[in-house]
């Protein structure tokens, strides 16, 4: 998460209180000073209105020029309170709440991504090596010597391993949403879980 988006819901739950006593413009002064990156962009919100331009056309042009997606939805919810006149204190405070909801989506959707991407990554690379190279041991100890079928076997856990590991990466690295990682972590996997095949077996 972006320090930007990580101060957006205090600063927003901030001026929600001052805003029972100060006017609009000046509760967006005062946020242009203690949380970071944000503020700047309430500083140049505040010199924009000083200079004669309504506040919710401030924090309009405030958030097109924000790069986070979260702060851009919480401020141009905001200019959208302010401009259709509704309570300053209550929009702040409505703002700050769907910010923190986004905020709280977003490290629950993290989470699971984490948990599906170790998921497959240890499938890959240990359980399923270890499974498979148990059973061909256990199979190769009840015959009475190389066979064919054995061997054959053998050769088929290896090309699934190889097929498995090259799977699994791809779809961590779709689940970071970075395709290259899926090629890293393919070059870490595929001989990782060979080798843990050979062991086992």
């Amino acid at each position: 998460m972006e320090p930007v988006e990580k101060e957006l819901p205090d600063a927003l739950f901030h001026a929600a209180a001052l805003a029972h006593f100060m006017p609009p413009e000046q509760v967006i002064e005062q946020l242009s000073e203690g949380y970071g990156p944000l503020s700047e962009g309430f500083k140049k919100a505040s010199k924009a209105v000083r200079r004669g331009s309504h506040l919710g056309q401030a924090l309009g042009c405030m958030a097109q020029e924000s790069k986070s997606n979260v702060v851009r939805q919480a401020l141009s919810l905001l200019a959208e309170g302010l401009d259709s006149g509704a309570d300053v204190g209550a929009a702040l405070k409505e703002t700050a709440e769907h910010a923190r909801s986004i905020q709280r989506v977003r490290a629950e959707r993290k989470a699971i991504i984490a948990v599906e991407k170790h998921t497959l990554l240890l499938a890959g690379g240990l359980l399923v090596p270890l499974i498979l190279g148990t059973m061909s041991k256990v199979v190769g100890g009840l015959s009475l010597g190389p066979t064919a079928v054995a061997d054959a076997a053998v050769l088929g856990s290896q090309i699934y391993l190889v097929e498995y590991a090259v799977i699994a990466s791809g779809f961590a690295g779709m689940l970071e949403g970075d395709w290259r990682k899926g090629i890293k972590y393919a070059a870490m996997l595929v001989p990782a879980s060979l080798g843990l095949f050979y062991l086992a077996a």
